[in-house]
């Protein structure tokens, strides 16, 4: 439901921004039961990192913190209107297969015009369309040396976008980035830099020292991992969303010493009492983690296909699921499926 609704907004958004001189907004409405995606249309008034202020058409203003953002239309003149909704409506067509991945190019040729026709009155919306050009080259590169020079890019563009609301998205996919290269220590670099901060929130400064503890767990540097964790959570009360993500992370540390009769329950009633599709996914994975690691390999499977086929929306989730589900059918013996699941991997990387 939450994919159908997102892909719906999209539409709205274009069309609405299209039609007005106004600025348009989706973002995460958490407040609705259940979550759903809402659209916002008006002025935006103020921009830091951690979101952004919007005056509505009708009513007061409103704050929309940057981890609810999905998406932000912003006004542009009326001789490059055309062409914003031509790249809207590729980007929103992204899919498998050649024919996807043209529409994304499609897009980058879209944006990049668009881009040109952007004096300096229209400077933030030409750093939100530098972003969506870079997050979709992201998507389309599959080169390792390429994969590193964008993630140089991303980096110019966090630096010199230090208090903007797509800063810690830059930052996540710079990481990503430098991950399929294998350099974990490299991300995990990024996000202490990041954290370093002065302007982030303390809920954003909590989000990326969790960003830099799944980092270490990557590079399997568990024991400064768990350190990390263990300072992180005594700030946190512990019915904090964060510290539940961080009582996941532990268990990933622990995994090769799981007791599956007491994790296996434990991650499943976190999946149970939590509706956050971002968190099940991380609860599963781990779950995949333990099992793989007590040598349960067809169980690990299953759950790694939850992530896949369900809990999608955390794009380094989904990436970390693809990339055991290769190895889990390498270690099974089934070549087809993990060929199957390498080719995937490489499309949505």
């Amino acid at each position: 439901m939450f994919c159908r609704g997102f892909v719906a907004a999209l539409l709205v958004l274009g069309t609405a921004s299209l039609a007005s001189a106004d600025d348009t907004v989706l973002f995460r409405d958490r407040t609705a039961k259940p979550e759903k995606i809402g659209t916002l249309v008006g002025k935006i008034t103020t921009e830091t990192i951690n979101g952004v202020k919007l005056k509505p058409t009708v009513g007061a203003e409103r704050d929309i913190a940057a981890a609810d953002i999905v998406d932000i239309v912003y006004e542009v003149p009326g001789a490059v209107k055309l062409t914003l909704g031509g790249a809207i409506k590729l980007e929103q067509q992204r899919g498998s297969g050649d024919a996807g991945r043209k529409a994304l190019q499609d897009a980058v040729n879209d944006y990049q015009a668009v881009l040109k026709g952007l004096n300096e009155k229209f400077a933030n919306a030409a750093r939100h369309i530098q972003f969506k050009i870079l997050n979709i080259q992201a998507i389309l590169t599959t080169d390792k040396l390429q994969q590193l020079q964008l993630a140089d890019e991303f980096d110019k563009f966090r630096k010199a976008n230090a208090n903007a609301w797509q800063l810690l998205p830059a930052v996540r996919q710079q990481a990503q980035l430098l991950i399929a290269c294998d350099k974990f220590d490299d991300a995990a670099r990024i996000y202490d830099e990041t954290a370093k901060n002065p302007n982030l929130s303390k809920e954003r400064l909590q989000e990326v020292e969790l960003l830099a503890v799944d980092a270490l767990m990557r590079a399997e540097k568990y024991t400064e991992a768990e350190k990390r964790i263990d300072t992180a959570g005594r700030t946190l009360p512990p019915d904090h969303p964060q510290a539940v993500r961080l009582k996941i992370y532990q268990v990933g540390c622990q995994a090769k010493k799981a007791d599956m009769a007491k994790v296996e329950p434990m991650l499943r009633d976190i999946v149970e009492k939590n509706a956050d599709p971002n968190l099940r996914a991380l609860a599963y994975n781990t779950l995949g983690d333990c099992f793989f690691a007590t040598g349960q390999k067809k169980d690990a499977q299953w759950a790694y296909l939850m992530v896949d086929v369900v809990y999608f929306q955390d794009r380094g989730e989904h990436l970390k699921a693809l990339e055991r589900l290769v190895k889990v059918f390498k270690d099974l013996n089934d070549e087809e499926y993990a060929k199957k699941y390498e080719e995937k991997l490489a499309r949505i990387r």
